[in-house]
């Protein structure tokens, strides 16, 4: 599972082709159980991101801009405590090339920094999984 990354498409090395013949993609890797979870590109799209607090400058705010990779555009998203220190992010726009656990979320409110979270996979939403290998 370590040698995948969540939106990974080459590499694979899957000897049988999708149904439908298009290009299957990591979904999400389970540490556990040793397991890659491949499926299309639309089942990689994110709505709602769930993240744990790491640190907070600001935690007295519900609209906010998120960045989950350090070079990509700012998403509008609006905040609400999911459970204990872990929240949920729902996102204006939906994010097309998926969400990993682990990464790193920061909320910014234009250029003042709110907190940074870390992403939980195993909570976030997400379609129906259609292949495993």
């Amino acid at each position: 599972y370590f040698h995948y990354t969540v939106g990974q498409r080459k590499g694979l090395d899957i000897k049988t082709p999708a149904k439908d013949g298009s290009p299957r993609y990591v979904l999400r890797t389970d540490s556990k159980t040793n397991t890659v979870i491949v499926g299309s590109k639309f089942e990689l799209e994110a709505s709602v991101i769930y993240a744990k607090e790491n640190t907070v400058y600001e935690n007295d705010f519900s609209k906010c801009s998120i960045q989950i990779r350090a070079h990509s555009k700012p998403i509008l998203a609006q905040k609400k405590i999911y459970k204990g220190k872990t929240f949920e992010f729902i996102l204006d726009d939906v994010q097309p090339d998926g969400v990993s656990g682990g990464q790193t979320l920061v909320a910014y409110n234009n250029d003042k920094v709110l907190g940074s979270y870390t992403i939980v996979n195993e909570l976030q939403k997400s379609k129906t999984i259609n292949e495993q290998f």
